[in-house]
């Protein structure tokens, strides 16, 4: 599959958990999460978790995009930097322009270039990425608590009821 499509069904997993309209501010909390976690995976040799590390910032930043309603990143010949700096270097970037109430547009797209760059450094293709997150989170189901997603396995058995109730299927 193209990234485009797993941009289209990103797009519907997000809205169908109503997480379109939560804070962007969260959603950047949580790729910055992923990061730690790719730069652990690298610490560590492990491509494996690597490539799962890339793919949920993947998902995080295309979720940015949705909760700032941007047009959804389809340009994989944006390739920037291989270098882990340069992306952590821009998401910190992105974090000081949505704290002064910027639209962070170009920042996200310079962030999913160095994403792909990183990518393509350590000899992964992005779709393959994208691809493995997707197959973890396509069935996920979860609760918008204070502002955030919680996944289903975390809630109370109360929460998880309502869940199942009204998420019987998402798509």
């Amino acid at each position: 599959m193209k990234l485009a499509e797993y941009n289209e069904l990103l797009n519907k997993w997000f809205k169908a958990r109503n997480m379109q309209s939560l804070d962007p501010k969260n959603q950047l909390l949580k790729t910055f999460e992923e990061t730690g976690e790719l730069l652990e995976a690298i610490e560590c040799l492990n491509i494996d978790e690597a490539a799962d590390a890339i793919g949920d910032i993947y998902v995080c930043l295309i979720g940015l995009q949705i909760q700032l309603k941007q047009e959804l990143w389809i340009n994989s010949d944006y390739k920037r930097s291989n270098g882990l700096t340069p992306l952590m270097q821009q998401l910190c970037s992105l974090a000081n322009q949505l704290s002064r109430g910027g639209t962070a547009e170009i920042g996200i797209i310079l962030a999913f270039g160095y994403l792909e760059g990183v990518a393509s450094k350590f000899n992964m293709n992005i779709e393959d990425c994208v691809a493995g997150a997707w197959d973890e989170i396509k069935d996920r189901k979860g609760l918008v608590i204070d502002g955030i997603f919680v996944k289903y396995n975390d809630l109370s058995e109360q929460d998880q009821a309502v869940v199942d109730m009204t998420q019987e299927s998402l798509f």
